[in-house]
């Protein structure tokens, strides 16, 4: 190509670029606010909220086992203000790809959440403030 065509070319690729930047970018917002209306969660805290959800089944009602082995709560030596906290115990992990594992990812973030969601009594209680905390933090934070 000549430089006389790139010249004539260059503003045409533009303004179809930017038309095609300006609808997606257009779409992707109509998107994020049709979840919002929703109160959909993104992906990231969908799985959160799932991985807290068994976590809580699992301390409240010991099921399933296998899960239940893998889990320890943190029992501090000394008398501490965090001893009623409901936390797990994180081990140390070597490498990254161990860290993605059920027992530390779920005591990682279990230990995350505030304690009044990780007191909670009943199932429903403890998904309805689960869901606002996690939407709370993908949306409005």
């Amino acid at each position: 190509m000549h430089t006389s065509q790139l010249k004539t070319c260059c503003p045409a690729v533009l303004n179809v670029a930017t038309g095609i930047y300006a609808s997606l970018s257009f779409f992707l917002f109509m998107c994020v606010c049709l979840c919002i209306k929703l109160h959909w969660l993104p992906v990231k805290q969908r799985v959160l909220y799932k991985q807290a959800l068994i976590t809580f089944n699992v301390l409240r009602h010991n099921n399933p086992s296998y899960l239940r082995d893998l889990l320890t709560i943190h029992n501090p030596s000394h008398n501490l203000q965090s001893s009623s906290h409901h936390l797990l115990c994180v081990g140390y992990m070597r490498t990254v790809s161990s860290s993605h594992c059920y027992k530390h990812s779920a005591a990682t973030n279990w230990n995350d959440l505030p304690y009044d969601i990780r007191d909670c009594s009943s199932v429903s209680i403890f998904k309805r403030k689960l869901k606002s905390y996690l939407f709370s933090i993908a949306y409005i934070a």
